[in-house]
């Protein structure tokens, strides 16, 4: 077997995409996080069996050549993470998996391939079956994008239509990051187009010709990992045509939600900067869920948005402070419970309508005139 810089490089992004599974799951276990994972794996996978077939491990172990690919798991984890992030109601799971039925299918072949082993098989695998499976997997992962893409364009034109106060920016980022997914599909079609019209990927010097796709996936992995584990605390408010009048609690409930609501301000743990929804449920002694539904019935705001709003209006006491003038913007924020200035001025952004560094202006004018 070889190895050269460029497998070493894209082996340490395997290794950062798992990395990143485990980050995830141990920061804030969640829907969206579940296709987040699936779609770190399959890349991860898919790139691990690209570079094992380029240093020629497979010619000294034939019968793992079976290790499936995954990329028909690439567009209904991307879509369904998308999905889970514009805060819309989860469908069915039977109807869920649904989309994942190729990607199932797919790697039972594989797997009853690598039991069965049998020199014979790969000859038809290599010149029928990977053919059909690339292109499938091309258009499936085209279609996937492109859904994805209007489904983040739904989301923004009803944030407009029903949040007019706050600006459409929740999800640009990987909006973003979509576009260029969408640019790295094109190569990868330029790629199959060339190997199946001259199938130099076949040849004694392919493997190396498709490094630049074993990159792109590897900084691929780097971008949607740590956009989705840095933004996890920034989520969009869920869908509800009801956004002009709360839902009614009794009196029991509404006297909880204050008492909660008075116990994070007064104890002030929103300072924590990894607080999670379970910490209370922990130091309440309630169930998360209960706690969860009290603000969304009560506030018709989820966890995140009352943690952050209390964040936000903890900054600005603090620029308001004289005795703490002296202090960055980036030191206030920290203080105040944000351990990410991205984030900060994301979350700043979505819910004052302006940047920090715009509204610590205007202050300074309003207290000038």
């Amino acid at each position: 077997m070889k190895f050269n810089i460029v497998n070493i490089l894209i082996l340490f992004g395997i290794f950062q995409g798992f990395l990143l599974i485990f980050l995830i799951n141990s920061a804030r276990p969640s829907r969206a996080n579940t296709f987040l994972s699936i779609l770190l794996a399959a890349f991860s996978l898919n790139t691990l069996k690209m570079m094992l077939f380029d240093i020629g491990f497979f010619s000294e172990y034939p019968a793992l050549f079976f290790f499936p690919f995954f990329f028909l798991a690439i567009g209904p984890a991307l879509y369904f993470y998308a999905r889970s992030l514009t805060g819309k109601p989860p469908l069915k799971n039977a109807s869920t998996w649904l989309h994942f039925t190729p990607a199932i299918l797919n790697t039972a072949y594989y797997t009853v391939c690598l039991i069965i082993f049998d020199t014979g098989l790969i000859h038809f695998h290599n010149e029928i079956y990977i053919p059909l499976e690339e292109l499938f997997s091309l258009l499936s992962v085209g279609f996937y994008i492109l859904f994805t893409l209007r489904e983040l364009k739904n989301h923004r034109i009803w944030r407009r239509k029903f949040h007019p106060g706050k600006p459409a920016h929740t999800l640009s980022w990987l909006r973003n990051l979509l576009v260029v997914f969408l640019i790295g599909w094109g190569m990868w079609c330029i790629f199959f187009t060339l190997n199946m019209t001259t199938n130099y990927f076949s040849s004694a010097n392919g493997s190396e010709a498709y490094y630049p796709i074993y990159i792109y996936m590897s900084v691929f992995i780097y971008w949607i990992g740590y956009s989705g584990y840095l933004k996890q605390e920034f989520w969009s408010i869920k869908p509800s045509h009801r956004t002009n009048r709360k839902f009614q609690l009794n009196g029991l409930e509404q006297s909880r939600l204050n008492k909660i609501l008075q116990s994070v301000k007064e104890n002030r743990l929103f300072e924590k900067p990894d607080l999670r929804i379970d910490d209370l449920a922990t130091h309440f002694h309630m169930k998360a869920t209960e706690i969860s539904n009290l603000l969304n019935q009560g506030l018709q705001k989820n966890f995140h948005d009352v943690i952050n709003e209390m964040r936000i209006a903890a900054f600005k006491a603090r620029l308001r402070d004289p005795s703490q003038n002296h202090f960055t913007i980036q030191s206030l924020a920290e203080a105040s419970g944000f351990k990410s200035r991205s984030t900060f001025n994301a979350l700043f952004q979505k819910f004052v309508g302006m940047t920090p560094k715009a509204y610590k202006t205007t202050r300074q004018q309003e207290t000038l005139d």
